[in-house]
């Protein structure tokens, strides 16, 4: 059909013009004949019939001219109408996206009238792709969107989808609250299966809610708030629902304030290192140290201590977390190269390296370079590994242990006991050391009967020719039960606290008891 209308316009174009062209040569060459007889106003002969025809062929001429424009302009319209279609709407379920929800939300604000946004963030879609196939989870959107869709029926509701696993509800003149029959029959909606290729699919949902606010006057706010509301829905478990509140709002802007007190600590110098001695429990000697960053703020002549519950979760999410790690990495090798010059010798230092570091390509070399300029053993140095970077992609993880274990590094698995504490993968990882994380020791060192399963982690961890440091030892019953079942390394108060770098060298272990 397209080709048709193509033909056609191709054809009437030039008999369009070569009847202007031959209309004119004969107008203006017959025009004084023409003009002399419509002056006398006689009946028309067949003469001036025959002077009739150039006004003819023009006439006709432009008639084709104005037909081939109003084609063209309804084609031009048509191209337009298509092209916003795609700028405002969501290729693949055909939902409005993020430009006309901004354009709804803003009208809104504008009119003082109520609303609720809605986020809902599928959690498996990744699982779903990578088992069924890509075709499969996308067929699977497109019949989510149709059922969200039915939610508009006679309502206020509006939905759209702004990225790859998100849609977005915007309800007018309405503000629900967490008991509100609309979230309930959202929840409902969203659990019956979905047919995709005559499978059934089940998904699961994290949902995020926010209402309008007479102190909010701008529509990325209230976007922004409801993707928050459903973060923290996230953290609740599977298929929860979470509004957003002041005291969420308060927890947000603590973190961004942390984040820009660790963006000046980066570029000033705020970063500093202290070590937490291990002690080797069959001589009480020093067995190594762990390097701990610490965050020290100095503003206007005051100092500020930020304690690393606040600013490794926020430097984690904001990327900072590299620039950390290679920070600690180097004060601590520089620390080492004192201590030697100083006469001390040098023992095992510990480094933590973070879940969100994987990023940081560069950091092996780093490394690597840092422990040669300083002729400093690799030995020396030991990597703290957490079960969450193995599991979060164990490819990837694999192959970053490898590039440890080639320049000569240990690795150490640490906090073993607050993840999924898989004792599967304790026989293919290649740590030389297991930390047991405080959270076991004072959940199941202090209850009678649960104890011995400490002693079973001890005798596994040892069958697996690897080393256990206990993590939170602070009483010194805890440390008589370690030495019982045949720990190997103790840390925690009950020895010391983290010390200045500057106190290595004098520190000697002693047995304190801390209550």
């Amino acid at each position: 059909m397209k080709s048709r209308k193509r033909a056609i316009v191709l054809l009437c174009t030039p008999l369009a013009s070569a009847a202007i062209v031959v209309g004119l040569v004969l107008f203006f060459r017959n025009n004084a004949l023409l003009v002399s007889q419509l002056a006398q106003v006689e009946a028309v002969t067949v003469r001036h019939r025959d002077a009739m025809i150039p006004l003819l062929l023009i006439a006709l001429g432009l008639l084709s001219f104005i037909a081939l424009l109003l084609g063209y302009t309804y084609k031009m319209r048509e191209a337009q109408r298509a092209l916003e279609f795609i700028l405002t709407h969501n290729p693949l379920t055909g939902l409005p996206n993020r430009v006309p929800a901004e354009n709804l939300l803003q009208t809104l604000i504008d009119e003082a009238r109520d609303f609720t946004i809605i986020t809902i963030d599928i959690e498996d879609l990744k699982s779903i792709n990578d088992y069924y196939s890509r075709a499969c989870g996308d067929l699977l959107l497109k019949k989510l969107g149709e059922r969200l869709k039915t939610l508009e029926e006679g309502t206020s509701c509006r939905v759209f989808r702004f990225t790859s696993d998100e849609f977005t509800l915007v309800l007018s003149d309405i503000k629900l609250e967490p008991n509100s029959a609309e979230l309930y029959s959202l929840r409902q909606l969203l659990s019956d299966p979905y047919m995709v290729d005559e499978n059934p699919i089940f998904i699961k949902t994290s949902i995020g809610v926010t209402v309008s606010d007479p102190r909010i006057r701008d529509f990325e706010t209230y976007f922004s708030d409801a993707d928050i509301a459903m973060y923290e829905a996230k953290k609740q478990g599977t298929n929860k629902t979470a509004f957003f509140t002041d005291d969420i709002r308060v927890a947000v802007q603590k973190k961004q304030r942390t984040v820009k007190d660790i963006e000046y600590a980066c570029q000033n110098g705020g970063f500093y290192v202290v070590f937490q001695p291990q002690i080797d429990v069959k001589t009480g000697d020093i067995y190594g140290y762990e390097a701990l960053a610490r965050l020290k703020l100095t503003k206007g002549g005051e100092e500020r201590l930020i304690p690393p519950i606040d600013f490794i979760p926020a430097a984690e999410k904001s990327g900072y977390i590299n620039k950390i790690g290679r920070i600690v990495t180097e004060k601590t090798i520089k620390h080492m190269v004192a201590w030697r010059r100083n006469g001390f010798a040098l023992r095992k230092v510990s480094i933590n390296y973070s879940v969100g570091q994987i990023t940081d390509k560069g950091y092996v070399n780093y490394l690597s370079d840092l422990l040669e300029e300083n002729a400093i053993p690799p030995d020396l140095i030991c990597i703290e590994i957490t079960e969450s970077l193995f599991l979060a992609n164990r490819k990837q993880a694999m192959e970053l242990f490898d590039q440890f274990r080639a320049i000569g590094v240990q690795l150490a698995l640490d906090d073993f006991g607050t993840g999924y504490s898989s004792l599967s993968y304790l026989a293919y990882l290649p740590v030389s050391t297991v930390k047991i994380d405080k959270s076991m020791i004072d959940t199941y060192l202090s209850q009678e009967g649960k104890s011995q399963f400490i002693k079973n982690i001890v005798n596994l961890v040892h069958s697996l020719d690897m080393a256990l440091t206990v993590e939170g030892i602070e009483e010194e019953w805890q440390y008589k039960k370690i030495c019982e079942f045949g720990g190997d390394h103790i840390q925690g108060y009950y020895f010391s606290k983290p010390i200045e770098a500057d106190k290595v060298e004098s520190y000697t272990p002693q047995l304190q008891q801390h209550g």
